[in-house]
């Protein structure tokens, strides 16, 4: 079993590959006109099967006009149905109706309302109807807290010349970055901004980040796995080379530690290639730590831009080595190019009585019994298809690991992208109201046969480099595992 750079997706549903992905060139905008050449949503909006035109809406939809203009003339469905826990927006979107969709969607996912993820959706929907949001949300105190402590100790290490100090800072700075990630998700507001201070933008993280990787992680659509090839390959390609494998070991702390530099390159490369459509007002927010730094330490021009561009590049090697490393990047989690759930091929005369003990056979060693409409035969191979509904939301679970490490308080979740299951479930509800899902998330899992998985930071550290060098693809499907049935949804596959 091999998986071949380009050729596709492993994901039934996901039928074309995305345009632009392997181009030379890659960036939120960049990927948005993919999605726009690929959706089929004629310039419109697409949810589901059917086109809207929102325009008229854009600008006074509740969550800010950006999340609207951004996503003009693509498929929002797993969009609208992640960002929005509460049914309004099913009732507003009515009267915005154009006309059916003339192509299918490309997509592997679907969104039944009796399947896993709006099953879980309608228990959280009640359950946060019942609790009044909190006077005091610790996430904007945090933030706001980690934003004073970077501003302050960036300021003191151009005023004394101190490397150590600018160290402390960069460490600041990037959890106040990562607190900021959790602000972006939700409706426009200042603290979405904290995030630009590291030369990153917040509308491309929303592209990148919220509407990508967010939706259709470890995938062919997932920008944040695209973005990094060739040098970071996590994907189960065979014709990775031995390089490619194993040099990331050496690399990988130059890369962590360039990201921000990079991102700024990236975003003028832009403009250079006539992309001036992506710049903004806030493309200046960047300046503000320098010009604080330049103005308060009393510290001349070339000690400022030094110890702020060591500040930038300690902050993304902290901000690298937590996101990249966080948990997504494992041999145990699903990636594009393994068996997904949908399909699972196995051989009837040797694997199939050792894996499912529970199958039948004629007279003639024929498999005939076990859960029989979803078994086609084809050959001298069964076809078995253990989840035709492809739930979006299962295909999250599938694809990380939370770390139980950092689940304990609300400063370690908000910094280190914690709490990451229900936070890709819900990635609107603020982070200090995640953890109170978990008994709702936990029993609807236990319903639908799911097993909800765990990794240490250290599985997961040691995990990412064993991913990059995977180039064999899983050949069992999430949910079973070492011949044992785990996936089933109400007692029996579909």
């Amino acid at each position: 079993m091999t998986f071949k750079k380009g050729a596709g997706s492993s994901l039934p549903g996901l039928w074309k590959y995305p345009t632009y992905r392997d181009s030379s060139l890659k960036s939120g905008l960049i990927w948005i006109k993919g999605k726009q050449e690929d959706d089929g949503a004629e310039g419109l909006w697409r949810i589901h099967d059917d086109l809207y035109e929102l325009s008229s809406w854009m600008y006074r939809h509740p969550g800010g006009a950006e999340w609207l203009d951004i996503t003009k003339g693509t498929d929002i469905t797993e969009a609208f149905e992640a960002h929005h826990v509460s049914k309004i927006p099913e009732a507003i979107l009515k009267n915005f109706h154009v006309r059916a969709a003339s192509t299918r969607r490309n997509s592997p996912y679907t969104f039944k309302e009796d399947g896993f993820y709006r099953t879980l959706k309608k228990r959280v929907r009640e359950a946060l109807g019942k609790e009044p949001e909190p006077k005091v949300n610790m996430s904007k105190v945090y933030a706001d807290l980690l934003l004073l402590v970077a501003l302050t100790t960036a300021v003191l290490a151009t005023s004394c010349g101190s490397f150590a100090l600018a160290t402390l800072s960069g460490l600041f700075l990037c959890f106040t970055v990562i607190s900021a990630h959790n602000f972006f998700h939700q409706k426009d507001n200042f603290r979405m901004y904290y995030f630009d201070l590291c030369l990153m933008s917040s509308r491309d993280w929303r592209i990148s980040h919220a509407l990508s990787h967010h939706l259709y992680p470890n995938t062919m659509l997932d920008l944040e796995v695209s973005l990094m090839e060739p040098v970071l390959q996590w994907l189960p390609y065979e014709s990775k080379s031995t390089l490619q494998k194993y040099g990331s070991w050496l690399w990988s702390p130059l890369i962590y530690s360039s990201m921000f530099h990079g991102q700024l390159i990236l975003r003028l490369s832009l403009i250079v290639h006539g992309y001036l459509d992506n710049v903004r007002k806030t493309d200046v927010i960047p300046l503000i730590l320098p010009s604080l730094m330049y103005f308060l330490s009393g510290s001349g021009l070339l000690q400022t831009l030094v110890t702020w561009s060591w500040i930038l590049v300690t902050a993304s090697f902290f901000f690298g080595l937590i996101g990249i490393n966080g948990a997504h990047h494992h041999p145990d989690v699903f990636m594009d190019g393994d068996t997904p759930r949908q399909l699972f091929i196995i051989n009837i005369t040797s694997s199939l009585p050792k894996i499912f003990p529970q199958a039948r056979f004629d007279s003639k060693g024929v498999f005939f019994s076990f859960f029989p409409p979803c078994v086609n035969l084809k050959g001298n191979f069964v076809i078995y298809r253990c989840r035709e509904d492809a739930d979006w939301g299962l295909g999250q679970l599938d694809t990380l690991r939370d770390r139980p490490d950092i689940q304990s308080n609300l400063f370690l979740a908000l910094t280190q992208f914690g709490h990451h299951a229900l936070h890709h479930l819900f990635p609107t509800v603020d982070h200090s109201r995640l953890e109170k899902l978990y008994p709702i998330m936990m029993e609807t899992c236990k319903e639908f046969g799911i097993e909800y998985e765990e990794k240490s930071i250290w599985d997961m550290l040691r995990g990412q480099f064993q991913q990059l060098a995977r180039t064999t693809p899983n050949p069992h499907p999430p949910g079973i595992e070492n011949g044992k049935i785990w996936a089933s949804v109400m007692g029996e596959y579909v």
